[in-house]
């Protein structure tokens, strides 16, 4: 819950949970973006790759 006056960004420590893990190399995730690891295209395509085994409706098999 957030009141008034002592609003801030909420994190996952805050609900003790992990830090989120890059898509594509699996370190930390903030470190990735922060030092623009990888390009845009290749996360573009693995989060596809990711909605596609997901949302198929043949599982993502192809």
């Amino acid at each position: 819950m957030v009141h008034a006056g002592n609003a801030r960004a909420l994190s996952r420590s805050d609900f003790q949970m992990p830090v989120r893990k890059c898509l594509l190399c699996n370190r930390e995730a903030k470190d990735c973006a922060r030092s623009r690891r990888h390009s845009v295209l290749e996360l573009q395509t693995r989060i596809s790759e990711i909605y596609t085994a997901e949302f198929d409706s043949d599982g993502g098999r192809q």
